[in-house]
């Protein structure tokens, strides 16, 4: 059963935002985290200065991904 401060804390979240997510984390059965992803909306458009010929993916030496674009 989920007590009523972690339920207070996700509404909270979810109320906090317009467009976005909000995720919960789960361990052994127990929620660990709770994050906010915010999304701002635009409507500039942007041209690029340089064409982008290709974009190189690969895994980095830490638990991250690389993306190296070629102009």
């Amino acid at each position: 059963m989920i007590n009523q401060s972690i339920m207070d804390e996700i509404k909270s979240s979810i109320n906090s935002i317009n467009y976005g997510s909000v995720e919960v984390y789960i361990q052994n059965g127990q929620i660990t985290q709770i994050s906010t992803r915010i999304i701002k909306k635009t409507n500039a458009l942007i041209k690029p200065t340089k064409k982008v010929s290709g974009v190189v993916i690969r895994k980095g030496s830490g638990s991250g991904i690389n993306l190296n674009f070629k102009y």
